[in-house]
């Protein structure tokens, strides 16, 4: 399903309950015809403009989560003996040593993968040792 239609079938119940309030209202004599399909058509507007904002939440073809760090560097932040933590793009990440060797306070970690939110990190300069 392609994050347009994704993103159509998230706004359709905002798009019945303004109908249903307008109608209402319009009926009870609290607005004209004309006011009601005004704020209907706002809405509709709004949800258009907002569009653009929600498409990469809406696309599931692109990582997220830890796979979307992958290949990336982090300063472990708790030493690694194996699990502890590590901090990369602002945020805190639960890590693991991937061959179980500990990995001291400070250092810079390769992320090169993540099972749930759990990254799998070697030190950084092992990759320069591979080379």
């Amino acid at each position: 399903m392609s994050p347009l239609v994704r993103y159509t079938l998230l706004q359709l119940p905002g798009l019945l309950l303004i109908a249903c309030l307008g109608w209402w209202a319009w009926s009870a004599g609290w607005v004209s015809g004309r006011t009601a399909g005004t704020l209907f058509l706002v809405w509709l507007v709004k949800d258009v403009l907002l569009y653009p904002l929600y498409r990469p939440a809406l696309d599931h073809d692109a990582p997220y989560g830890g796979q979307a760090l992958i290949g990336g560097t982090a300063r472990v932040s708790t030493a690694l003996a194996p699990v502890g933590r590590v901090h990369i793009r602002g945020e805190s990440w639960r890590a693991r040593s991937i061959d179980n060797a500990p990995i001291p306070r400070g250092a810079k970690v390769r992320i090169v993968d993540a099972e749930g939110l759990t990254l799998q990190v070697r030190p950084a300069d092992a990759d320069a040792d591979r080379r």
